[in-house]
């Protein structure tokens, strides 16, 4: 089988790497390690000569996905869609400052992510035949036509599906979706590979600290996380690069790092001193507005950290009764979130379940698993299709099943 993985367009993959598309190139890795051939590309209409089916991610850029899903099927590809439903309305309407608050406000969710399409275009070209539907039938419209059109449906949880019904007046069959897990490496992030090892010495000062990963950008909300532990006792590090087209945002973070003497922003960090950090904090907090899962949560609680996360979003699905949640616009609540968790320490039983059902060859063998759905949808009657409904055989003797 041959798979081409699409992420949104290069030019916003280039300006704004993301967990969508840290999960295109992941997943794809962890399909090859099970005999399914892929490449990933950033191209909105690609050459798909002999590519068997297009697997696109994230809805919520439906003017880039929906150019990518209409390519495909003018070349009678079946395509499957990640949803990576991260959908950004409360903070837009609650928290989002400047003119894009105020459309927010006062014209709805259409009219804000027309607005932020056309600043995206202006400020970091991402310009293309994909925008001008963002005007008509618009936003929630295309999104409506992928789901209904797209062949199978794979959403990062039970939690997102419905979120995605409800927000979009749907209701999506059982046969037409596969839930497929967000996911790590475990190896990568095994605390037992850096047991006994010493961590790099510019970092080894971080040892117990409360510690936020992530890009710098309203939705992650770190002001918020900054003021609520400002004059703690606490030591927080902030790890994450400036959201590019969040410029005030990120100079009030800058303003108020500061003016906090516990508080440091180390700015982008490599994978390597990024594992160390999780290993060495006590604490890993991500206060979001809204988050499918995240994954640096994942990677953080898989390495020992204790959670303190938002309940926005999907992570009561994955984290319930194994974090402590806060209230994202509540600054008491980040501290007395922070307070619980860091008296807790880590969850040994999170741990271990993520390093063995939340990785990304779980990922890979739900998502080979839609494909088969896809694949009969299209080619019921074809010989050729039905056989990767069977259990071809993989590298190495190995074998799976969708």
């Amino acid at each position: 089988m041959r798979v081409l993985l699409q992420t949104r367009s290069a030019v916003s993959v280039a300006k704004s790497p993301g967990g969508d598309v840290t999960q295109a190139h992941e997943t794809a890795r962890a399909l090859g390690a099970i005999g399914i051939d892929t490449r990933v590309s950033a191209e909105l209409c690609p050459d798909l000569t002999d590519v068997d089916l297009v697997h696109i991610f994230n809805l919520v850029r439906p003017q880039d996905a929906m150019v990518q899903a209409r390519h495909a099927w003018r070349h009678r590809c079946p395509v499957a869609l990640s949803t990576v439903y991260c959908d950004m309305w409360e903070f837009d309407s609650s928290a989002r400052t400047g003119i894009g608050g105020l459309i927010a406000r006062r014209a709805g969710r259409d009219s804000i992510e027309l607005a932020k399409a056309v600043g995206r275009a202006v400020r970091s070209r991402e310009l293309h035949g994909g925008l001008p539907p963002l005007l008509w039938p618009g936003y929630q419209a295309l999104q409506r036509e992928l789901l209904a059109r797209c062949d199978v449906l794979l959403p990062n949880s039970r939690s997102e599906l419905r979120r995605i019904e409800q927000d979009l007046h749907l209701d999506i069959s059982a046969d037409r979706y596969v839930t497929v897990p967000n996911g790590i490496d475990p190896v990568y992030y095994s605390s037992e590979r850096l047991r006994g090892q010493s961590p790099p010495r510019h970092l080894a000062a971080y040892e117990g600290c409360v510690l936020c990963v992530g890009r710098v950008e309203g939705r992650k909300n770190q002001l918020s996380l900054i003021r609520a532990l400002r004059g703690s006792p606490y030591r927080l590090v902030l790890a994450g690069s400036p959201a590019a087209n969040q410029r005030a945002y990120v100079e009030d973070v800058r303003a108020e790092v500061a003016r906090c003497p516990n508080v440091e922003w180390l700015g982008s960090v490599s994978e390597e001193e990024k594992r160390w950090l999780y290993h060495l904090a006590r604490v890993h907090v991500l206060p979001s507005w809204m988050e499918t899962t995240g994954l640096v949560s994942l990677e953080a609680a898989a390495l020992g950290c204790a959670l303190v996360v938002t309940p926005n979003g999907d992570t009561l699905e994955y984290f319930d009764g194994h974090a402590s949640f806060c209230q994202p616009d509540d600054e008491g609540s980040i501290r007395v979130a922070v307070d619980a968790a860091h008296r807790a320490g880590p969850d040994s039983v999170l741990q271990r379940r993520i390093l063995t059902d939340y990785t990304w060859d779980a990922a890979a063998r739900a998502s080979a698993r839609g494909y088969a759905i896809a694949l009969v949808q299209r080619h019921s009657h074809s010989t050729q299709m039905r056989r990767y409904v069977a259990e071809p055989s993989a590298p190495n003797g190995a074998s799976f099943s969708f």
